[in-house]
């Protein structure tokens, strides 16, 4: 059984807001600390609670089930080439790293290590289910490279912008990406 990479938030030393590192920040870098005049209200609470209970299915999923069984529920399989990469708009962004910082929040609540896949499939089901089109890509370092835990590692794309899972791109080649695109 191969383990996935954990992709813990890197988070940013200042609260600057979302978008003001830059376009090569993650969302994770760009998430940073939670602003201090805007305290976690109870619904706050409440959508990271249930990215900790989907996380616990979706880490049990991946340990227990096998892959062909619940790959249909993140997407269908796309060619990352034939995939539009359109750069969405600032509310689409805006949502989708709500639902990025809930699941980083759910991650680190937990006392052991939640991996990068589970995380990534708690993404793209909260995605969906906000009618927000994203890929998750599951990759493996090219040889020659090193890897400090595993060679595997999943992440969440939006538009060509990775929210979840932050790396470098061209040290992976990628084995499979699950385009959700709602209806």
């Amino acid at each position: 059984m191969a383990s996935w990479k954990h992709s813990a938030s890197s988070g940013a030393a200042d609260n600057s807001p979302l978008f003001a590192l830059g376009p090569d920040a993650s969302i994770e870098a760009r998430l940073g600390q939670r602003c201090p005049d805007k305290p976690m209200t109870w619904q706050g609470r409440f959508r990271t609670a249930i990215a900790m209970a989907q996380l616990l299915l979706a880490s049990a999923l991946v340990r227990f089930v096998p892959m062909r069984v619940w790959r249909g529920y993140l997407g269908s399989l796309a060619d990352p080439l034939s995939i539009p990469q359109q750069e969405p708009d600032d509310a689409v962004l805006r949502t989708a790293s709500r639902h990025t910082l809930h699941v980083i929040r759910a991650a680190s609540h937990f006392p052991f290590t939640v991996k990068c896949l589970p995380q990534a499939m708690v993404l793209q089901w909260q995605l969906r289910s906000s009618r927000i089109a994203s890929n998750l890509v599951i990759a493996m370092l090219k040889s020659g490279r090193t890897a400090a835990q595993d060679p595997y590692h999943a992440w969440v794309e939006l538009g060509g912008i990775m929210i979840l899972g932050n790396c470098e791109r061209s040290d992976y080649a990628v084995l499979m990406t699950l385009s959700n695109q709602p209806a």
